[in-house]
């Protein structure tokens, strides 16, 4: 659609850009600022014929699931229109990328369960109160009891990692994974 006089200087504020149709280079924001350089919303008086202004239109973004997917943008210049259209389109992730996002969701999801960073420390304490069972030897209430309640965090950790190795072989074959659906076990809080 090509301009309509007297341009809705409001409503187009920002969005006016200035393209050069000898040289074909990359549109630049008409008077530095984008905005509509005639106060009325008047023609340009003295714009050279090779010099088109176009309004950037953007369509709306579509909803994408940004760990499987991500948004490209493509501006298209239609000079007899006088706008700059950016159309979107949903680009697959590469495999590596979905491998890692549900891999590092297996890490945060573990995080709610216990701190990665005391981990070693109680798994020292468990191996040792292990080692005491295996030998026969007596295993103090206290250390029981730190056991026990370790051994049910790491259940709930090793259901979540099937579910992580389920949604990874999905991803591997190419299949749509509904991450926003995927049921961790609950914490103890």
């Amino acid at each position: 659609m090509a301009i309509q006089y007297p341009v809705d200087t409001a409503a187009t504020a920002g969005r006016w850009m200035l393209y050069d149709t000898t040289t074909e280079a990359e549109p630049v924001r008409m008077s530095g600022t984008g905005n509509w350089p005639v106060g009325d919303g008047g023609p340009i008086q003295g714009l050279a014929e090779n010099l088109v202004p176009l309004l950037k239109v953007t369509e709306d973004q579509p909803k994408v699931d940004d760990a499987m997917a991500r948004l490209v943008g493509t501006p298209a210049i239609d000079v007899e229109a006088n706008e700059i259209r950016t159309t979107w389109a949903i680009v697959s992730r590469s495999l590596r990328e979905k491998q890692d996002v549900v891999s590092n969701l297996e890490y945060e999801e573990a995080n709610k369960h216990f701190d990665i960073n005391r981990e070693a420390l109680e798994t020292r304490i468990v191996v040792a109160a292990l080692l005491r069972t295996v030998k026969n030897l007596n295993v103090p209430a206290g250390l029981q009891t730190f056991a026990d309640n370790y051994l049910a965090k790491a259940t709930k950790i090793y259901k979540n990692r099937q579910k992580i190795q389920a949604v990874l072989a999905q991803i591997e074959a190419d299949e749509i994974v509904d991450l926003d659906g995927l049921v961790f076990e609950p914490t103890d809080d």
